[in-house]
């Protein structure tokens, strides 16, 4: 059965490939029976796809928020499988289309922190509390920041 769905689904990118949803379920997949590299091999061609549709030719004509947002959806997938590093490079073109989108900032401080790269997570929350002072989750990523941090320094001592 999932064979199937995973066929069906290769199938229609093969046919929709603008459809970054179809993408997205394909690496869930993928991720669900534990294939965490073939479900990022899945998000790496979308994006290479999209980089090349989208910010060298922009043969879609799409507005600057309607990319920023596939760029954003393809990374969360990657955060949803837990692979932050993998989904960094995803962010940056995401705010290289909206660079002070809230969210896009929040996901790339979550990202770092999945990484292992605190001083990187802490640099992002600086940059999203600069343009975004009353964001929401401020207090929630820096409590996510101290967490990673802690843990780092008890592997070490």
């Amino acid at each position: 059965m999932v064979t199937e769905t995973t066929a069906y689904l290769q199938q229609a990118i093969e046919l929709r490939p603008l459809r970054v949803d179809c993408f997205r379920l394909l690496a869930e997949v993928q991720g669900s029976l534990g294939r965490f590299g073939d479900a990022k091999a899945v998000i790496q061609k979308a994006v290479v796809h999209f980089e090349q549709e989208l910010l060298v030719h922009n043969k879609l004509g799409l507005t600057k928020q309607r990319s920023a947002s596939i760029f954003h959806q393809l990374a969360t997938s990657l955060l949803s499988l837990s692979l932050g590093q993998e989904a960094l490079p995803i962010l940056e073109l995401a705010l290289r289309c909206l660079p002070s989108h809230p969210t896009i900032l929040a996901d790339r401080v979550v990202a770092s922190v999945m990484a292992g790269n605190v001083m990187q997570a802490t640099q992002h929350l600086a940059s999203l509390q600069r343009t975004h002072p009353q964001h929401p989750d401020s207090s929630r990523l820096k409590r996510m920041i101290q967490g990673k941090q802690q843990q780092q320094s008890m592997r070490r001592g």
